[in-house]
């Protein structure tokens, strides 16, 4: 993975992280986040905007994967 960065325990990283992390483009990531996708469950995903750059925090990903989870058994 590329950079990230860390301020008290809150880890921001790169789009093109984010979307190495769940499995998918970054074009995917972005259509997404920009409401190009209707029924894709990744717009839920939030993120976070630092001038024109696209942050999404660690934590927030992890947790969007527990939510969508479907069987087996969850933490």
């Amino acid at each position: 993975m590329t950079q990230a960065k860390q301020w008290g325990g809150l880890e921001l990283i790169q789009e093109s992280d984010a979307a190495k992390i769940l499995g998918v483009a970054p074009a995917t990531l972005k259509a997404a986040r920009l409401r190009q996708l209707p029924a894709n469950p990744l717009r839920e995903l939030p993120h976070v905007r630092i001038g024109r750059s696209v942050r999404y925090r660690q934590a927030d990903i992890v947790d969007w994967i527990d939510r969508h989870v479907i069987g087996g058994v969850t933490r």
